[in-house]
């Protein structure tokens, strides 16, 4: 799930367009607003006359006339899905310059100074750990979600990407437009979006069908006999995932 969330000035009016909103991007370029650093005063963006041909790294400072500074830029190669870290020093992004999608990481703003992959055998989708010592990414491979521990006190050095566990069911992978997760600020747990029809088992096996019989009986105990029954089904709703146990009737009875 991408969050997306520009704001330059107070909107007066819906009718007008915004105080001090600029055209920022060229007239042959399109920008595509990716991530904030973590103090909110810089804005990366994706930047590119054509999505289908090529995309290129850019930042945007959210002081001043908001006039983008290319971060990134080669025409040879997509670079997109940029992810500043949290202490602000250095930036995570994916780019197929090897002839796949990898993540790779490299000082900011002074990008130069510096390139190191991080995935193996494919890689999208990069998340910092709030702590700033993990990097996750998606990998290209098996469909996982992979971890790797990041040195970044000093100079850049990760470790070996490790499995956390499949994202198949979720949303995600290649270079999806906006960001298909998000990271909870305790560092433990994720936000994904689930593919339609995509639902794990529940603990213990898959999931059962639970036929009862003779449910008007149980009915008739349950209700009082001066009501008269409306209805009686069981109903769990299709996107609430529950451990796989007995559902009792949900009944609805009227007065006479």
């Amino acid at each position: 799930m991408g969050r997306v969330a520009v704001a330059f000035a107070k909107i007066p009016q819906r009718s007008k367009k915004p105080e001090g909103m600029p055209d920022v991007a060229a007239p042959d370029r399109r920008l595509y607003p990716w991530a904030f650093s973590s103090d909110g005063k810089t804005l990366v963006v994706v930047d590119t006359p054509d999505p289908l041909l090529t995309a290129d790294i850019s930042m945007i400072s959210m002081e001043g006339d908001h006039a983008p500074k290319p971060l990134l830029q080669n025409p040879d190669y997509f670079k997109t899905q940029p992810k500043i870290s949290p202490d602000g020093r250095w930036i995570a992004y994916v780019c197929n310059e090897s002839g796949k999608n990898e993540v790779y990481v490299r000082p900011f703003p002074e990008v130069n100074k510096g390139q190191w992959q991080v995935s193996r055998k494919g890689g999208a989708s990069p998340l910092w750990a709030p702590n700033g010592r993990e990097l996750f990414y998606f990998s290209e491979d098996d469909g996982s979600v992979m971890t790797v521990a990041v040195e970044t006190a000093q100079a850049f050095s990760s470790a070996t990407p490790k499995k956390l566990f499949s994202r198949l069911p979720y949303l995600g992978g290649g270079t999806t437009p906006g960001d298909p997760w998000d990271i909870h600020p305790d560092g433990m747990r994720f936000l994904m979006l689930k593919l339609p029809g995509a639902t794990p088992s529940a603990p213990g096996g898959p999931r059962k069908i639970n036929i009862i019989l003779n449910w008007f009986e149980e009915l008739k105990q349950r209700a009082p006999v001066k009501w008269r029954c409306c209805f009686a089904y069981p109903v769990v709703a299709p996107d609430v995932e529950t451990a796989p146990s007995r559902k009792e009737p949900v009944t609805r009875v009227v007065r006479p």
